[in-house]
């Protein structure tokens, strides 16, 4: 069986350096997803999307508990 492991990254450059980095490894069932993105696969069973103002306060704090 696969292990599943999801990264969450802050910005684009981060986000091709992780792929890249899976890809050398093989790190198969490895996720890179963006705060956004993140939070898109959450709300997947909500019936319209979530707006960009919405998401942006309560991602910036996850962001900031999480980086102290």
């Amino acid at each position: 069986m696969v292990a599943r492991h999801t990264y969450l990254v802050t910005s684009r450059l981060v986000r091709r350096h992780a792929l890249l980095e899976a890809a050398r490894v093989s790190a198969h069932g490895r996720q890179i997803l963006s705060p956004a993105q993140a939070a898109g696969r959450l709300a997947g069973g909500f019936l319209q999307a979530i707006e960009r103002e919405t998401l942006k306060c309560p991602s910036s704090e996850f962001l900031e508990q999480t980086s102290a």
